[in-house]
């Protein structure tokens, strides 16, 4: 029997895992022997699978149900809780779309001004389709995240890749790059390759020292004073 249809919370357009709301769903009695009745307001959705099912409220909110079933199950609602009904590499994944989204398109974040503020936007097919996403891009592999080959365009299939945290670092905007016997790559990278310190390369460079004498000059010996 349906109940009243007064919605206080309306979350259509909500996303909550793998699942969009596309809108309010049925609005059902619940009773229990010996406990009052109560009204339980489901919501229509639809998984990044493609396929549309009806959760309940309690169960969106609480993170219980994230996927029309596709992603499986957990044997205890404990488990579930914990992982959202998700194991590690999909947890992953479905962060690195949000997380791609967010620092594009809400102001609020506080990467907005290095990605969305200067023109970085995620292509069409992927900026509300986790699905396809997943399809183009793979599960995110462990320890990897997300990274853009040309750091001046968006995100698009042949313009990303997974790859470590640290390379990751590597390629962001502000990293210093430099072109020496014909390799280009970061200046943490030509530390590492040349076994000179980091701070020694950059010391140099500010000092006006030209990048092939910043990289090739030896290291002077330490002497003592007195």
């Amino acid at each position: 029997m349906a109940g009243k249809s007064h919605i206080r919370r309306d979350l259509t357009g909500q996303q909550f895992g793998f699942l969009l709301v596309l809108g309010p769903g049925k609005h059902i009695k619940r009773e229990r022997p010996g406990k009052p009745a109560w009204y339980c307001r489901f919501w229509r959705c639809q998984c990044a699978c493609g396929m549309k099912t009806e959760v309940a409220l309690g169960n969106l909110t609480s993170g219980l149900t994230i996927s029309c079933g596709c992603q499986g199950s957990r044997k205890t609602i404990g488990e579930r809780r914990r992982t959202h009904g998700l194991s590690t590499t999909h947890v992953r994944t479905y962060n690195a779309w949000k997380n791609m989204n967010t620092r594009c398109y809400n102001p609020k974040s506080p990467e907005y001004k290095n990605y969305g503020g200067r023109g970085i936007t995620v292509c069409e097919r992927w900026r509300k389709d986790c699905a396809a996403f997943l399809q183009d891009m793979g599960y995110c592999p462990d320890g990897m995240t997300i990274d853009r080959i040309d750091n001046n365009a968006g995100y698009w299939k042949e313009n990303c890749r997974w790859v470590s945290q640290q390379e990751n670092n590597r390629n962001m905007r502000r990293t210093i790059r430099l072109t020496f016997q014909g390799c280009t790559q970061s200046l943490k990278a030509w530390s590492e390759e040349l076994g000179v310190h980091y701070g020694t390369l950059k010391s140099r460079l500010e000092r006006g020292w030209s990048v092939e004498h910043a990289l090739s000059a030896p290291l002077q010996a330490y002497r003592r004073r007195g």
